[in-house]
């Protein structure tokens, strides 16, 4: 029993730490696994209902699990069938636009399998993140489709690169918080109608690239204070590897402060990463304004990447 109590203890505290201000990577981390401690502390709380005790410890935990449960299901229930969707369905009855969101992973060498499957989804827009020059060699043949094209090309897994079928008529590469964190603003027509996007790919609070989360929260903070200037009367498209999941605090700045909706909200988290692990977390991510609506959103095969190649097909205003 001893085991079970000191598992449950962590897994407390596990649950919590998020709630700290601290932006050690190791405390804002445990914010990434919400439904992970939901379900370890149900698990957890059944095996103390059935091998009841009667000491100080058994007191404690018991109620504590309780909390934990309640506050980890709080967080995640936005993104469950039990919430209200935030961005409405589509009826059909208006001009879509299909887009990819992946992370290709930059050490990844299947570039004839993710060019083959980038061609099988018929995107409109593909917004592929750490592509580095080798990448964009083997991305050329997409241009044969895709004629317009916006990139930050970097060897250090923080290159991006856009490709449209439509005309490209504005794009800048900004560096928000770091020189070598670049991200994409650009502008295309759709029948006369300007839509405005920004790709962002933060650097993660992880062991080997940065012990806080500070700049990668500065980073969506900074490109919400942006992305709220921009005219209203624009359809306006956020989309890419966030590197953060969609109940944290960042990202919940940044949809207040941008005003923009969350089509999971309502329907489902839709994990991408890491494709190879059966518990995934959702960092890939789109936000976009409320005149458009969802038609339909689906995670695919990773082909060769870390990362589930995310496909969202959007209705836009007339």
């Amino acid at each position: 029993m001893n085991a079970i109590y000191i598992l449950a203890g962590l897994s407390i505290i596990g649950s919590f730490l998020p709630l700290t201000r601290s932006d050690y990577w190791l405390l804002r981390g445990q914010d990434y696994f919400k439904q992970v401690y939901l379900f370890l502390n149900f698990i957890l709380l059944v095996i103390l209902c059935i091998q009841k005790h009667s000491d100080i410890v058994y007191y404690t935990l018991f109620p504590g699990l309780i909390f934990s449960i309640i506050y980890c299901f709080s967080n995640i229930r936005p993104f469950t069938i039990f919430a209200k969707k935030e961005i409405d369905s589509s009826t059909g009855d208006s001009r879509t636009l299909r887009v990819l969101i992946y992370n290709v992973y930059q050490h990844n060498t299947k570039y004839d399998l993710v060019i083959r499957g980038l061609k099988d989804c018929k995107p409109d827009i593909i917004m592929l993140s750490e592509t580095n020059g080798e990448w964009r060699r083997k991305l050329e043949v997409l241009e044969k489709e895709y004629a317009h094209v916006c990139s930050g090309i970097r060897e250090d897994t923080y290159g991006m690169i856009i490709f449209s079928k439509m005309q490209i008529e504005e794009c800048s590469v900004h560096h928000l918080v770091r020189e070598d964190v670049p991200s994409i603003e650009m502008t295309i027509s759709i029948d006369e109608n300007p839509v405005r996007m920004w790709m962002l790919h933060p650097k993660p609070p992880v062991p080997g690239e940065l012990l806080h989360s500070g700049p990668k929260d500065e980073e969506i903070y900074k490109a919400a204070d942006k992305i709220r200037n921009i005219d209203a009367s624009l359809s306006i498209i956020v989309a890419g590897d966030l590197n953060d999941v969609a109940w944290s605090k960042a990202t919940n700045y940044f949809l207040r402060t941008t005003r923009l909706g969350d089509p999971r909200k309502g329907r489902g988290m839709y994990p991408t990463f890491p494709s190879w692990s059966p518990v995934k977390i959702p960092i890939d991510q789109i936000f976009f304004s409320r005149d458009i609506k969802l038609v339909k959103m689906q995670c695919l095969k990773s082909m060769g990447s870390d990362h589930h190649p995310l496909l969202v097909d959007l209705a836009l205003p007339h």
